[in-house]
Parts: C-alpha cells; structure tokens; sequence
C-alpha cells in the first residue's frame, strides 16, 4: 500500500477508524489527499449549550470595546499627525513616535480577523446575550454620570458608550452613535413606563435606613437594596484589586460617620471615640453638672428621705453581713448633708455625694448594686428640684451621660463603634429599647444594628488573596482567556486586554457604595435605578445593532 492508500485510508476509515491516527498525522493524510498546508485541526472551544459560552462571550464584548476605544484613539493620533505632515513627520520620526496611520491600518485588518474568529462564537447560544453583557459591563456606569438620568443624559451617554464600536472600511462612528442614541432614548422611555408600574409595589423606605440617613450616617446603594444579586456582586467588590480599596474607604466613611452620629448624643462631634476623645466628653458634661448643680439645690428631701428608708428596710437586710455596713455609711453620709433650718442639700454639696456614690458603684457586685439604689433615690430627688429654667438642659445633660456610659463599652480600639454592642449597651440601662422605644441613641443602636456591620480591620490574610484572585483575576481574566480559546487567539493577549478593561469596575463599586440618601427617602431609588439602566442597555442594543459578523 502506498503513502496515497494509507493516507486514503486514514482519512475515510478504511482499514483504521479516523480517530486512531493523531492529530498532525491526519492532518499530513488530508492535505496529501485534497491538498492545502499541512495544519493540524483546532477543537473549538465553542460549547452546545449557553453555559459553555457565557463567560467566552463576556470577554469578547469587553474586547470589542477595548479596541474600539484604542481604534477611536489612534484614529485621533493619526489626524493629528495628517495635520504635522512634512516637518511633523520628521519629528516624529526622530522622536521615535510611530505612523499612527499604520498603527491604524494593521488594528483595521486585526478587527476584521477577529469578526472572523468571532463568528462562531457570536451565533452560538448565549453568544449574543454575553458579549452584550461584556460591554454592559463597562458601560453601565456610564448612565450614573450627572444628568444620566434625564432623557437628553441617557441618550448621551448610550451614544458615547456606543461610539467604542469598532469599525472597518466605509462603517460609521457616527452611524453607531446615532443608533446608540435611539437605543438610548428608547430605554428611558421603557424605564419611566416601567418605574411607574412597579412603584405602587415598592415597600415603605425601611425605617432602619431612614433613621441612619436623618443622623447622617451615609447608607450605601447595596445595604439599601433588597435585591441578592446587588449585595451578592457589592460582597465580591469587598476583595476585588480594582475596587477593595473604593469599598474600604466608603465603609470607612460609614464607620465615622455612625461615630459622629453617636458622638452628637453626648453633645460632641468626634469621627472617632478614642479614649482621649471619651475622656474629652466626660469633662465636658461633668462640667456641665457641676454648673448646673452649683445654682441649684436639693429641695426635695421628703422624696429622697422616703426612698433611703426604703432601701434600710428593703434591700440592705438582703445583702451580705460585710457589706451592710458600708451601703449604711452611705444613706448616713446624705442624712448628715441635709440642712436642719433649710431641709434641703446645697447643688455643690448635692455634686460631692453623687460622685462618691458613682465611685463605689463602679465597684460592681452586690455592694454596687445596692449603692446604685441609693444613687438613684439621690438623683430622683435632685430631678424634682431643678429650677424650671434649667429643667431642660439637667435633662439633657443627664441624656448624655448616659448615652456616653453606653457608648464607651460599645467601641473597638480604633474607636469606632460597634453596632451590635452599642444596641445591647443601650438596652441594660432601659429595658423599653426592646420594645421600640428609648432615647435618640436607642433609635441609632436599633438602626446601626439592622443595616451596618461591625467594623473588621483588613487583615490581608491568605484567604483574602485567595478571594481576590478568584474573583478578581479569575473572572476578568478568566473571560478574556476563555475568550481567546474560544476563537484561536492568544489567551494571554485577550486576558491582559480584559484585565486592562476590568479597571472600569471601580467606577462600579463607586456606584454601588454611593449614598442612597433622598432618593431612598423617597422611595424612588427603585424606579431611578431601573430607568437609569434600561436606558444604558437601550444604546447598547442600539450601537450593537450593526456590528457585522460575517455570515
């Protein structure tokens, strides 16, 4: 049997099945019988079912608007150098600074051999649908630029993001931008169609955000939103290298401002609760006792008289033998305080015992316990004797300290505050905070804990890098390898392009951590956000309308 037998063999299973020859030598037998260079055959990477070519599909649409952007600058480089010509030529030349119009033509003959290549890719199931969602992408930050969200804005943005088509031989730019402009025009006209019949069914603004908001504690788009997939993409943002750092410096600016909000309870307006600053508020509101106690005296003394007793016969016969005595030294101390011709304890004198209560409470147990009863008997009394002009600010003040007690055990070491621990610390000293109830910083407490997560330092673990290169690296640069399988070109280049792109995802994050505030107020986010990304995806569909894949 000759070569041109066994080659015929080979090839139409005669003798041996196809399968049994490797690649290259069924590729010598082919050619030898048809003729042709002597090429072994490329499996396509192109899968059956739509799953198999999302992500392939992904990092073609991200490619094709790279190109078209590096297509729409070297077309500008080119014409700048069209305007130099002779003299600016030769500097050029001498710079070292290529011919853009070749650089232009050579990127012209690459588009029209990736149309080829992409032929296959683009009509298969789920082709179509990902290389649209490669560009949306990148281009739907677009529609949250100022004024995306009026019709003139959408139209305008469509059409700019539509103008990083490529295009080769008589194609328009401007015929793209046209059809991204009416695409554009067309989704916003959907939104607004759309935001009005879902609106009746968008719940109240949760009174958690809304609370937050009114204290001026920022509230990012993804905590606001009810959606899964929104929280779902904001989490992976968190370790993503092109938004981590956005997403840290937002929670950041959350942190501080929930410090701010608590801080103004204790009538301060630190971003952070050191124990300097916490020591800074306690003077300050110990002063203000001391000056309102110095013009105010004690003049209840029936009230405080009938309490004492009752913590003698009640209370102290219930404690241990060794501490009696010195709850008794206490209750003694105030008797002897009062004046016998006035019956009332003078504001400074008044300061002095509260402060040496406030010393052995802080001593805790059941001597604590017993000496806080006395204290309490103390103030209650001092309440009722405040003078109507300074009812108001002794209130205030005694509000404050509270609030600063609470908040004080409620913070890490860096003194920003932790939501959890705040509601609990707000909810010892008053058992009505768990029933919807309490002061303004109950109401902080109960809305801080719903919507914003303890602060947790960066702790650039392992698991951390692991994160970030899977969903980072993974999924830019996995679509863009997958991408460059799928339709023979080099993995490595469409990866690197795909990666290069993926820098517009911290525009994303950007928009994702942005402040809700009035729109949530008002209950429009729901339908702002629908309109403002149908009418991005609107000029996507039309600046995609034309893009010729060759049949």
């Amino acid at each position: 049997m000759d070569d041109l037998e066994k080659s015929r063999a080979l090839v139409f299973g005669a003798g041996a099945p196809v399968e049994a020859g490797p690649q290259d030598e069924l590729a010598k037998a082919r050619a030898l019988v048809f003729g042709g260079p002597v090429e072994p055959d490329k499996p396509s990477a192109v899968g059956p079912k739509w799953q198999d070519n999302i992500m392939p599909a992904l990092g073609m649409g991200m490619t094709d608007m790279g190109i078209g952007l590096k297509q729409r600058a070297y077309e500008f480089m080119a014409n700048e150098q069209n305007k130099l010509a002779g003299a600016g030529g030769k500097i050029s030349a001498a710079l070292g600074i290529p011919d853009f119009n070749d650089k232009l033509k050579a990127l012209q003959q690459e588009i029209i051999a990736k149309r080829a290549t992409d032929k296959e890719l683009a009509n298969a199931p789920g082709g179509t649908i990902g290389a649209i969602g490669g560009r949306a992408l990148l281009a739907t930050p677009f529609s949250f630029l100022p004024g995306g969200a009026t019709l003139g804005g959408a139209m305008l943005t469509s059409g700019l993001s539509s103008m990083m088509e490529p295009t080769v031989g008589d194609e328009s730019v401007t015929k793209n931008a046209a059809l991204g402009m009416a695409g554009g025009g067309i989704g916003y006209g959907l939104g607004k169609v759309l935001g009005k019949i879902i609106s009746p069914a968008i719940k109240p603004a949760d009174k958690s955000v809304e609370t937050l908001l009114q204290n001026g504690v920022p509230v990012r788009l993804d905590q606001a939103s009810n959606s899964s997939v929104v929280k779902n993409v904001a989490a992976a943002m968190d370790n993503l290298p092109f938004t981590a750092g956005v997403r840290q410096a937002q929670k950041t600016a959350q942190n501080e401002g929930l410090n701010r909000a608590v801080a103004r309870t204790m009538g301060s307006d630190a971003n952070k609760l050191t124990d300097e600053a916490m020591g800074a508020i306690r003077d300050q509101l110990g002063q203000k006792f001391t000056d309102l106690s110095a013009r105010n005296t004690l003049t209840d003394t029936p009230t405080l008289l009938q309490g004492l007793i009752n913590i003698q016969n009640q209370s102290i016969p219930k404690l241990p033998d060794n501490i009696k005595g010195a709850v008794q030294a206490h209750i003694n101390d105030i008797v002897s305080k009062i004046d016998p011709a006035t019956g009332t304890i003078p504001g400074g004198v008044y300061r002095m015992l509260d402060t040496q209560l406030g010393k052995t409470l802080r001593k805790g147990g059941d001597l604590g316990h017993a000496v806080g009863e006395v204290r309490d008997a103390l103030r209650s009394a001092m309440d009722n004797s405040i003078s109507a002009a300074d009812s108001a600010a002794w209130k205030e003040v005694r509000k404050q300290y509270a609030n600063m007690m609470a908040a004080a055990n409620s913070r890490n070491a860096a003194g920003d505050i932790l939501p959890r621990t705040l509601y609990t610390q707000t909810a010892k000293g008053n058992s009505s905070v768990k029933f919807g109830g309490g002061t303004d910083l109950a109401d902080i407490a109960r809305a801080a804990r719903q919507v914003v997560p303890d602060p947790i330092p960066n702790s650039g673990t392992a698991q951390r890098a692991l994160y970030q290169n899977l969903l980072g690296y993974g999924s830019l640069g996995g679509a863009g390898a997958g991408y460059g399988a799928a339709t023979g070109r080099d993995p490595m280049d469409t990866a690197a392009m795909a990666l290069g792109i993926g820098l517009g995802g911290n525009l994303g994050a950007r928009v994702l951590g942005s402040n809700v505030g009035g729109a949530y107020m008002s209950n429009t986010l729901t339908p702002e956000l629908l309109k403002r990304l149908l009418a991005q995806s609107g000029g996507l569909l039309g600046g995609t309308a034309a893009r010729p894949y060759p049949n």
